[in-house]
């Protein structure tokens, strides 16, 4: 196969393509090492050398590092790997090395995040980030369902928070409550409800 392309990708990095597709990235020494230049014919064994010996270890350690003090996504992980110049192969089989450790796990990730966030975001939107940081629709859908809780009371402690104490002026400002409350992912009657039950708790404090 065919050295098509040496680029650099930022200090002493440089990105290689092979028959015009990218293939890895390896730093100048290394590129010395094995004496790559562009035009140059490689053979099979010398780029599965490179891959297996240079640049998956360099992938795993990277996975490693990122998971050292922040547990992230199946999805999150591959992206930023990607990001670091790991081929999507490469990202793949990093995954696959610290996932068969159980240092990323996807259905402990959703676990933990729902016990961190449900006392202060709705279980809608729980569900939208969990989804938006690649965890797949059906798998949050299906750990929600099994796991499901009363938001009745977490809402409730939330409204009185915003609220601190203070009445309702008007209609305009109830709406603007109500829209606060609706974009978090809690319905108009659940809204509706909490907000009614803070008032009532107000008004029999004031009547003492």
């Amino acid at each position: 196969m065919l050295v098509t392309r040496i680029e650099l990708v930022k200090k002493d990095l440089y990105r290689i393509d092979l028959d015009y597709e990218f293939a890895f990235a390896l730093y100048a020494r290394e590129i010395r090492q094995y004496g790559l230049k562009e035009g140059m014919e490689i053979s099979e064994e010398l780029k599965t050398t490179l891959e297996k010996e240079i640049v998956l270890k360099r992938a795993r350690k990277k996975a490693m590092m990122l998971l050292k003090y922040s547990d992230r996504t199946k999805e999150e992980l591959r992206k930023r790997l990607i990001e670091a110049s790991f081929s999507i192969t490469m990202a793949e089989e990093a995954i696959a090395y610290v996932e068969s450790y159980g240092y990323v796990n996807d259905e402990r990730y959703i676990e933990n995040y729902v016990i961190f966030k449900k006392d202060s975001k709705s279980r809608k939107q729980i569900e939208m980030e969990l989804v938006k940081k690649g965890i797949s629709k059906q798998q949050v859908t299906q750990y929600l369902e099994e796991n499901d809780w009363d938001e009745t009371e977490i809402l409730q402690g939330l409204v009185e928070k915003r609220l601190a104490g203070k009445k309702i002026q008007d209609e305009k400002e109830m709406q603007k409550h109500y829209g606060y409350f609706m974009r978090k992912g809690y319905s108009y009657y659940a809204v509706k409800k909490a907000i009614q039950e803070y008032m009532d708790v107000l008004e029999a404090e004031e009547n003492g």
